[in-house]
């Protein structure tokens, strides 16, 4: 349906572009020159050209939208392989961050217990100094009094002689003489000097007694291996706890990185997508293009092909003059020769040859198809293939003669089994035409 739209849209603006010739030549349509069917077939010719031209370009425009879609297939398949390993890597830094955080909460909660067992070995280590001083002051205490009861008792003993020796003296004098006086006083010196004694023995006493409580304390307040031990596990728990929590928050600091390049690479997927989607509907468009352009390329050949039959016709030699069967004869333009005749008692066919020229027919347009066979007049020759990859077939044969009665009719001029050219035809009607010829509102790519 779309292709007779095409056509028929090809037709109308055909008689348009003829009543614009007719309109604009400055003399009445009546008068004008009438194109020719060869000047009529050239014109659909290069209009049919420049069809397949335009066909080309929006290939050419389809197959590079089409690789730049691809492209962005593959970075969209790259940005969306890089979110799953983004997305991996995030997963993993998180286990690794909830396992790093229950490794510290484990480890305070360890150190925690290990600093309550401790605490009284700490308090009993923080008392030993004071212990130690306490031993000290208590030796130095009892050495002084240690010391003053020494005294006392030489100054005693010292005074109990002197009294000793008065009381002997005044031993023979009686005790009221001043010799027993004496010796009275000095007697109570020597007692004093006892209590002076027996005071500093006391004091040496309590001094001896505060030491061996001091030593006591200090012994006490010693730690011991298991103490030391004890203290050591919990200062190790303690570094323990405190190394975990400085990796949990290293861990914690990577799970959020990745987590932000999780965000990236999304970001830089949906980029991907958005472009993709946009190249996408660029290469649709340029293939619904490239689908008109073909529709409008096969019209514009279908008119050529119809225009250039149309001026075989006119140049078909009458019956009974035709070549004879088997001949090649030349196709215009140059391309693939035309098919050889069928049979004479056959309804067969010769299909057209290849086209292997550079000009009208060359290696886009495969030959002509050959005509029927001559007596049944029913075969028809299919035309040959373009050497080019994406070259036309040539125009099939023309159908047979009824009759080979009647080939004597055919010119003279024409020559056995060779058409007229029509490329040597377009160019004498042309160089009669071009001078005058209108310019039209049409497109050129219909005008030729």
């Amino acid at each position: 349906m779309a292709a007779s739209g095409v056509r028929f849209i090809a037709l109308a603006l055909l008689l348009l572009a003829l009543s614009a010739h007719s309109a604009h030549a400055g003399r009445p349509a009546a008068a004008a020159s009438k194109e020719t069917l060869a000047e009529k077939a050239a014109r659909l010719r290069a209009a049919a050209d420049k069809a397949a031209a335009a066909l080309d370009a929006a290939q050419t425009a389809t197959a590079t939208r089409l690789q730049a879609e691809q492209a962005a297939a593959a970075e969209a398949a790259t940005t969306e392989s890089a979110a799953q390993d983004a997305a991996k890597a995030w997963n993993a830094a998180k286990k690794a961050s909830d396992t790093k955080k229950q490794f510290a909460t484990n480890s305070r909660r360890n150190a925690n217990t290990a600093k309550a067992n401790v605490a009284p070995i700490k308090k009993k280590a923080e008392s030993y100094t004071a212990a130690q001083s306490n031993v000290k002051s208590s030796e130095k205490a009892l050495a002084e009094t240690k010391k003053k009861r020494q005294n006392a008792e030489a100054a005693a003993a010292a005074q109990q002689s002197v009294a000793n020796s008065a009381s002997a003296a005044a031993a023979s004098s009686g005790a009221r003489s001043a010799a027993g006086q004496k010796a009275s006083k000095e007697q109570k010196r020597a007692a004093e000097l006892k209590k002076n004694v027996d005071a500093a023995t006391k004091e040496e006493s309590k001094a001896s007694a505060a030491l061996t409580k001091a030593r006591s304390a200090l012994a006490a307040a010693t730690l011991t291996p298991q103490d030391q031990a004890t203290l050591d596990a919990a200062n190790a728990a303690e570094s323990s706890a405190v190394q975990a929590e400085a990796d949990a928050r290293a861990a914690d600091a990577q799970a959020k990185a990745a987590e932000q390049g999780v965000k990236t690479a999304a970001e830089k997927v949906t980029r991907a997508k958005v472009k993709r989607a946009k190249l996408q509907a660029l290469r649709v468009a340029a293939e619904k293009a490239a689908e008109k352009a073909s529709v409008a390329a096969q019209a514009a050949e279908d008119l050529a092909m119809e225009a250039e039959q149309e001026w075989e016709a006119s140049q078909t030699p009458a019956q009974g003059s035709d070549p004879a069967p088997g001949s090649d004869p030349s196709p215009p333009g140059g391309g693939g020769d035309y098919g050889g005749y069928g049979d004479d008692d056959y309804d067969d066919h010769h299909d057209g040859h290849h086209g292997d020229d550079d000009d009208d027919y060359g290696e886009e347009h495969g030959g002509h198809g050959g005509r029927g066979g001559h007596d049944e007049g029913n075969g028809r020759g299919e035309g040959g293939q373009g050497d080019r990859d994406d070259g036309h077939h040539g125009r099939g044969g023309r159908f047979g003669q009824q009759s080979v009665a009647a080939q004597s009719a055919q010119p003279a001029q024409a020559g056995p089994g060779v058409m007229p050219s029509l490329g040597a035809a377009v160019q004498a009607a042309q160089q009669q035409q071009n001078a005058n010829r209108p310019r039209s509102f049409l497109p050129s790519w219909l005008l030729g």
